[in-house]
């Protein structure tokens, strides 16, 4: 049986360039990730049903099946992929992959998991963000207050019927009560109230927009971030394994003192590997995303 450090490490090596487990490092999910139950009995080379999956993870086969028809390519390798089965079956990796996104559902939903799934290298993304987010939040605070303040009145009120967007109408019931005491040219000044509002409301919703437009952006650049460690990830792991190589490289050390000193290597190679990735990863790291982004850091 694998003790808990063992089965978090065979963990990270199955999802070290995933996307979604970018997303996950350093949260509290994460944890959740590596020390459910369902792990302990859980053996790598097997399959498994959605109905075991749904046991694992203490939810309705329903909701394995629904999120697993929209995440489909990602899940499944081409290899492995369930279209053309009558009973759809999951590797540990799918079902890891399964998990990060029924940890992340709620956070991010299927349109953002689909975004940052959906990300290539072909896809011309603006890493830059719209505008100043306070701005336009300030603002629409502002034109709401605006609004609530002439429904206050009592002249107007807002309507909303089924699924249709909210609109500002004149009130009915107040006219019938107050219209009749006004003067002659209340009329025109009505009208211009009603016209003020309904530009006000007109501005706002265009400022919400905006601001969904901001939502979709934050997900593109969360999509960068992630691909960027990736890159990182990927860098490490070559470097990793490029010091184990010239460690034992200049080293050459005889089998007689690999057999009676093992421990005392293991700790000198650690420690060598740890200061080589030390010294090249930065310089490795910078010509990657100039390459990746095709323009200059700066820095």
């Amino acid at each position: 049986m694998e003790s808990d450090n063992e089965r978090t490490r065979r963990i990270q090596e199955v999802l070290l360039e995933d996307p979604l487990y970018a997303v996950l490092r350093n949260t509290p999910e994460e944890h959740t990730l590596y020390s459910e139950a369902y792990l302990e009995e859980i053996i790598e080379k097997e399959l498994y049903s959605t109905i075991e999956v749904a046991r694992f993870f203490g939810v309705s086969i329903k909701q394995v099946r629904y999120y697993i028809k929209p995440f489909e390519t990602y899940i499944f390798s081409s290899e492995e992929n369930p279209s053309s089965q009558s009973v759809i079956r999951l590797t540990f990796t799918a079902i890891l992959k399964l998990r990060m996104i029924l940890l992340l559902k709620d956070e991010y939903r299927v349109k953002g998991l689909s975004n940052l799934l959906g990300i290539n290298e072909e896809e011309d993304i603006n890493p830059h963000t719209f505008s100043s987010q306070d701005e336009l939040l300030k603002k629409v605070e502002r034109l709401s207050n605006i609004v609530n303040g002439i429904v206050g009145t009592g002249l107007f009120e807002v309507k909303q019927e089924g699924n249709e967007k909210q609109e500002i109408a004149i009130s009915l019931e107040f006219i019938q009560e107050q219209v009749l005491t006004v003067s002659g040219d209340s009329n025109a000044q009505i009208e211009e109230i009603k016209a003020l509002a309904l530009h006000y409301s007109q501005e706002n919703e265009s400022l919400k927009k905006q601001l969904e437009e901001i939502r979709e952006q934050r997900i593109t650049d969360v999509a960068i971030s992630i691909r960027e460690r990736s890159v990182e990830n990927k860098i490490i792991a070559h470097l990793h394994a490029e010091a184990v190589d010239e460690f034992f490289h200049q080293k050459k050390f005889g089998r007689l003192k690999k057999i009676f000193n093992s421990s005392a290597i293991e700790n000198e190679k650690e420690l060598f590997i740890a200061d080589y990735i030390h010294r090249y990863l930065n310089d490795r790291l910078k010509l990657k995303i100039e390459t990746y982004h095709e323009l200059p850091l700066i820095g």
